[in-house]
């Protein structure tokens, strides 16, 4: 977080290709305070279940959860571009 602003890194960001001759233009979500609001119904969990052979041999284990995720303050979100000439345009 820097000056109130939580900086998400991800590998999932639209690209423009090549919208200004060899740059690629990023899209980049800024989030501000208050502006994402996360409800939990279920905390998450360890879950296991099984055997489901007769020598009890099998387990399933994995993690359950209900979450959602949804915009509280919309006046606090603003979607930026930034551009980058490195790699291959």
């Amino acid at each position: 977080m820097f000056n109130g602003i939580r900086w998400l890194r991800s590998a999932n960001a639209t690209v423009t290709s090549n919208s200004s001759g060899t740059i690629d233009s990023y899209n980049v979500n800024v989030v501000g305070f208050n502006a994402l609001g996360k409800a939990v119904s279920v905390p998450a969990q360890v879950k296991i279940t099984g055997p489901f052979d007769k020598l009890g041999r099998f387990l399933n284990i994995g993690w359950y959860t209900m979450v959602h995720y949804d915009t509280i303050d919309a006046n606090n979100q603003v979607l930026g571009i930034c551009a980058s000439s490195v790699g291959a345009n």
